[in-house]
């Protein structure tokens, strides 16, 4: 789904299981297509309009700038795989555009091992999320996992009104 179209499904308030499983999904394909892609990006084809806006090309600029910077300072700095592996999370494209910028090597193979391990959680939750919608658990309380749907959606197509 576009970015648009994504964060309408979860602003109906009345999709969340439908919104989740459809991105538990995706983040499953995703997961297992990252550092895999010949290609390196993207993960998933996009269709692109025949002349982009000045105001798109410059947003992927600015992206890939970020992606590179992200990317040179994985490879430099300890404090931000440390960092990073505590609480880190980058979104598939995010994660598939920094890989783009490490050469092979362990460097590499960190981030993919770290990005996978984090997506790799908010996984775990939505699956708890969907579970529990299960008759058969719904007298369970909501845990971190409630809003695991919402994040999947992030992690698919990005932030809210971030054009």
């Amino acid at each position: 789904f576009c970015r648009r179209h994504a964060w309408q499904a979860v602003s109906s308030g009345n999709n969340a299981v439908g919104v989740g499983l459809v991105h538990h999904a995706l983040l499953t394909e995703g997961l297992e297509k990252i550092g895999k892609n010949p290609s390196g990006f993207p993960l998933f084809k996009k269709t692109k309009a025949p002349e982009e806006c000045p105001l798109c090309s410059w947003e992927s600029h600015v992206d890939d700038n970020f992606s590179r910077q992200f990317a040179a300072c994985w490879a430099d700095s300890s404090k931000l795989r440390e960092e990073f592996d505590k609480n880190g999370i980058l979104c598939l494209h995010h994660l598939e555009s920094a890989l783009r910028w490490i050469p092979k090597g362990s460097a590499r193979d960190s981030l993919v091992a770290e990005g996978r391990k984090a997506l790799e959680r908010l996984l775990v939750e939505l699956k708890d999320f969907l579970d529990k919608q299960d008759y058969r658990r719904s007298h369970e309380k909501d845990g971190g996992e409630w809003d695991s749907w919402i994040r999947a959606v992030r992690m698919m197509v990005g932030e809210k009104g971030v054009f």
